[in-house]
């Protein structure tokens, strides 16, 4: 008889929102069992909560009996473990192991909420003789803080914490995991650790709690794979803490290393907890009741909201299923009258089988009749000689006149039984007769009914073949529509290019984004190989290689009329230089080609067809052109939303056209204006570099052309309401021929993630536009973005080569930039005017006090 194994759970004990979800994974993967029915991801935890149902609803059922809740920084009341009110509970959890771990030799389990609960787990894990190994997830509190306030945000569950009451809620979690645990087999792990790292730190903790772990050797792939989707964003510049909080965490660090050891910050920090509770326990706990009062109706309101939503999406649903269903009615109806056609020809030729088993009776029957027949004549001659050899007895004999009497009735009765024999016979064959005849007309019955249903079949042929070439024809149709669309479209571009002539394109870049750049200007001059195409260096290196062979000709941003350089390069970051100096650029350019049109394009767009739409607008007179962000409500919950698209502005400024009009300089002016001091990326003030000016510019100037076509500004923020296509050569969103495609916040580190700006899209739910995002990917590579995207920003360090931090150009801004003057002190700085508008803040007039 073999020993049973020893059985071994491990409890993942610590705070919300510090990595306990990873670790549970982790483990897992490496050989524990999870439970049987998992809590599924959702906002926050999109990889999954890989925790058990059960266990949270035991866990709440524990908070509501107590009257406390998961967010409250107030501990249970002193003694509370040791009562009986405990005891029923650890029954429970009993049984909740048996249900869901019945046989389980290492299993893990996880709910942030058990830290607070580990001497009752304790207790039943004892009782069940089950080994107890603890891990205690940390996280600093201001990461925690962050992230907690940031999830019930994203949540909009309104109950969103301030950062001191996730801190101290933090310190109740670890405080209490640590003071459960002392005395068992336990390990810390810092959850950046592990995302670091992940090898080394559970190959530490399995020495410290002394398990080995089962799937060490394969795990690795699937590991990586699930750690690339669980990264959080780091939390830039975190406070170092202050008093508690500082102490308890430093305490955590170490005890990583010495996970037995008794560390004083930590009991300091629970007396200290505890006098506070003494004095503002009682004025949290009724707070928090109303607050949760607050919530309750906040989530009875939402889930109406929710049903109702539902219900009208299920009645779309089921409208879609019924269409199909009629689809698949007319499918089934088909094929089962082939099968019937077949069924039936099977059933004829069974048919003329049995009638020809009946013609062979019946033809037996005959031969039969015919040899009663005659057996009846032979009877007949017989008994006539009888008869006559009666007479002659009779009159030779009367003694023998008896004999032949019975004789003769011996034989009257047999003749009679013969003729009863034949007569039976007789009726049988009339009947058999019969029986052929009825056969004989089922079966040209059942022959008609054949054909009949054949003809049905040739007919439904007949039919399918004819629908087949209808669509066959109407495909025909529609690429001959679209072949004379494409000729029209040749002529009407012709015609416009002779009478206005080829757009302006340009853009601005910075040396570190030389292979964006190349790759937008290769996919214009496919498109217009004979249109002048731009580069606006936002940066120096004129000189630099790349550039000499180029699809566009350089001009440098000191070469534009940009009031006091330094102070203006000064002033900005990269980013909102490369914004600031746009219209100043669209004013060099118009004095360069005064009568055409010019289109500006964001470095990280991809030209797939001719800006049909734009020269025709150009060509009729809009003095500008613009591209709005969204086309249609955005109705879910994903990264961005309307709320952010409405703090950084209505329409995209990677592209933007101005056109050959009257108030092109005025508008350009006024644009310049703005943007000297004002391109800041600053969403709290209401700006956003210089896109969020434009939003004004519709209601400022005339002739201005808001495009709503879905074809134009294809990216992550409109990719979910615009489904893309290819047909042919060309591509489609929804029915619009795609124009450019904008690849905003490409990463070549992480091309999984499609674009950082967002949570909405991955390289795998982007559906058919993955094959030009991945062609897009191949030519920033091959165009050298490996090189390039080293190169320093030559505004972005001091004369000695200290780097300019945002903080230093916030303090100039302040204290010493001339921005702070008056808007009249900042006019008076200019005398000169333009030539072409006479407008004296027109970046064209230099002349200066």
């Amino acid at each position: 008889m073999t020993a049973r194994a020893q059985r071994t759970a491990i409890i993942v004990a610590g705070m919300h929102r510090s990595g306990t979800s990873a670790t549970t994974r982790i483990a897992n993967l490496l050989g524990a069992d999870l439970a049987h029915d998992l809590i599924p991801a959702d906002i926050g935890n999109e990889r999954g909560h890989w925790e058990s149902r059960a266990v949270q609803d035991l866990h709440n059922r524990l908070l509501d009996e107590i009257g406390s809740d998961l967010y409250s920084p107030v501990n249970f009341p002193a003694g509370w473990f040791g009562g009986a009110d405990a005891r029923p509970w650890v029954d429970r959890i009993g049984e909740l192991l048996a249900g869901e771990y019945p046989t389980s030799t290492l299993f893990v389990l996880k709910d942030p909420r058990i830290a607070l609960f580990l001497p009752l787990w304790s207790q039943a894990l004892r009782r069940a003789s089950i080994a107890a190994r603890f891990v205690l997830p940390f996280r600093h509190p201001d990461a925690v803080a962050a992230s907690l306030e940031s999830r019930e945000r994203r949540l909009g569950s309104g109950n969103a914490l301030p950062h001191a009451q996730g801190v101290a809620v933090w310190l109740r979690y670890v405080l209490a995991a640590e003071k459960f645990t002392r005395g068992e087999t336990r390990a810390f792990v810092a959850f950046d650790a592990v995302l670091a790292d992940w090898r080394a730190e559970f190959s530490r903790m399995g020495r410290q709690l002394r398990i080995d772990w089962p799937n060490w050797q394969h795990a690795d792939a699937a590991i990586d794979d699930f750690l690339d989707g669980t990264r959080e964003p780091a939390t830039d510049d975190l406070a170092s803490g202050a008093g508690i909080s500082r102490n308890v965490y430093a305490a955590l660090t170490q005890a990583v290393e010495v996970p037995d050891a008794t560390f004083p910050a930590f009991d300091a920090a629970a007396q200290t907890l505890a006098a506070a509770e003494s004095l503002l326990g009682p004025h949290i706990v009724a707070r928090e009741r109303v607050f949760g009062d607050l919530r309750d109706r906040a989530d009875a309101a939402a889930q109406a909201h929710d049903a109702e939503r539902a219900a009208m999406h299920g009645r779309f649903a089921a409208e879609i299923e019924a269409r199909d269903a009629r689809i698949a009615e007319a499918t089934e109806h088909a094929r089962r009258l082939e099968t019937t056609v077949a069924s039936l020809e099977r059933e004829r030729d069974d048919a003329l089988d049995q009638a020809r088993v009946l013609e062979r009776e019946r033809d037996n029957a005959v031969d039969y009749a015919k040899t009663l027949e005659r057996e009846r004549d032979s009877a007949i001659d017989y008994a006539k000689t009888l008869e006559h050899d009666r007479d002659r007895a009779v009159e030779d004999a009367a003694t023998r006149a008896q004999e032949s009497a019975d004789m003769h009735a011996r034989f009257a009765a047999e003749i009679d039984a013969r003729d009863a024999r034949i007569a039976e016979a007789a009726d049988h064959v009339r009947r058999m007769g019969d029986t052929v005849d009825l056969l004989t007309r089922e079966h040209r019955n059942a022959a008609d009914y054949a054909q009949a249903l054949a003809r049905d079949r040739d007919q439904a042929a007949e039919y399918a073949q004819s629908l087949k070439r209808s669509r066959d024809e109407a495909l025909a149709y529609a690429q001959t529509l679209e072949q004379a669309r494409d000729e029209a479209t040749r002529e009407r571009r012709s015609a416009l290019i002779a009478r206005t002539g080829l757009p302006v394109f340009f853009t601005i870049a910075s040396r570190n984004y030389l292979a964006y750049a190349t790759t937008l200007m290769q996919s214009v001059a496919a498109q217009y190989p004979d249109a002048p195409r731009y580069l606006i260096l936002a940066d120096r290196g004129e000189d630099d290689a790349a550039l000499a062979d180029a699809p566009f000709a350089t001009i440098a941003a000191e070469a534009l009329a940009l009031p006091d350089f330094d102070a203006f390069a000064f002033r900005y970051t990269i980013m909102e230089f490369n914004t600031a100096i746009k219209p100043y650029a669209f004013a060099e350019l118009r004095r360069r080609h005064p009568g055409d049109g010019i289109v500006y394009l964001d470095p990280d767009i991809f030209v797939v067809e001719p800006l049909t739409e734009v020269e025709a607008a150009l060509a009729d007179g809009a003095l500008a052109v613009l591209t709005p962000h969204l086309l249609a409500p955005v109705d879910d919950d994903l990264q961005p939303g309307e709320r952010e698209i409405l703090a950084s502005g209505t329409y995209n400024c990677g592209f933007v056209a101005i056109g050959a009009h009257e108030d092109a300089d005025r508008l350009i002016a006024w644009w310049a204006d703005r943007l000297e001091f004002g391109a800041l990326s600053d969403v709290a003030a209401g700006l956003f570099t210089d896109q969020k000016w434009v939003d004004l510019v519709p209601g400022l100037f005339p002739d201005v052309l808001v495009l709503r076509d879905e074809g134009y500004n294809v990216a992550y923020w409109n990719l979910s309401q615009r489904p893309v296509s290819r047909q042919g050569a060309h591509w489609y969103a929804g029915k619009r021929r795609i124009a450019f495609v904008h690849f905003s916040g490409v990463d070549l580190d992480r091309p999984a993630q499609f674009s950082k700006h967002q949570n909405r899209h991955t390289r795998a739910t982007i559906g058919k536009l993955r094959e030009l995002y991945a062609e897009y990917l191949d030519r920033l590579a091959a165009n050298g973005h490996a090189e390039h995207r080293t190169k320093p920003y030559a505004f972005g360090r001091f004369a000695d080569g200290e780097p300019i931090c945002d903080p230093v150009r916030a303090v100039y801004r302040r204290y010493f930039d001339k921005g702070r003057r008056s808007r009249s002190a900042t006019r008076s700085r200019w005398t000169g005017s333009c030539t072409t508008c006479r407008a004296t803040r027109c970046p064209r007039a230099t002349t200066r006090r």
